[in-house]
């Protein structure tokens, strides 16, 4: 090839990287603007596709203990028969998924948190070690203790008739 021909080509080249590399540079540049909420209060409707709400009645709304551990205990077992099963990733999977639902508990019924987070620390987190062992007989123990743990919180909290048991046949696993 001519450099006649090669000169234009090279520099088409070099202007369409410059050009990107500017498109992508500015991307990545500049935040996006927060919004700034004036005159707004809990009792302000906001309007939705379904009506109008306040923040008051979101929050009131807000899922109790109750919806919490109706979760929490699916996870609870699903986690022992799948560790049963040696499946350790889906019941480690299973750990985290309860710990974020209990989050959603200790924010919704901040009352209670103090005890969420003393059950974590007293219990989940034991669990949670035995199960990295990938060790059966040692997570059978810790889990039962678990078991123990979460229905002397109960019984401490002012509800002693509820009491979880492990279910006796184990959900459909992947």
């Amino acid at each position: 090839m001519e450099s006649k021909t090669i000169a234009p080509i090279v520099i088409s080249i070099v202007a369409f990287i410059i050009a990107i590399a500017a498109l992508s540079a500015s991307y990545k540049t500049a935040p996006a603007p927060q919004a700034q909420i004036t005159g707004f209060d809990n009792k302000t409707p906001i309007t939705t596709t379904h009506g109008t709400i306040t923040l008051d009645r979101i929050a009131e709304i807000q899922p109790g203990l109750g919806t919490v551990m109706i979760e929490y205990g699916t996870r609870f077992y699903t986690m022992y028969y799948a560790a049963k099963s040696g499946n350790w990733d889906l019941a480690q999977y299973q750990m985290k998924e309860a710990l974020e639902i209990q989050e959603v508990g200790e924010y919704t019924r901040p009352g209670r948190a103090a005890s969420l987070k003393n059950f974590e620390a007293s219990f989940l987190e034991t669990l949670n070690t035995t199960m990295n062992s990938k060790d059966w007989n040692a997570f059978q123990t810790t889990y039962n203790n678990t078991i123990d743990g979460c229905n002397g919180c109960h019984v401490a909290n002012g509800f002693p008739y509820i009491k979880y048991t492990l279910p006796s046949s184990p959900p459909n696993l992947p």
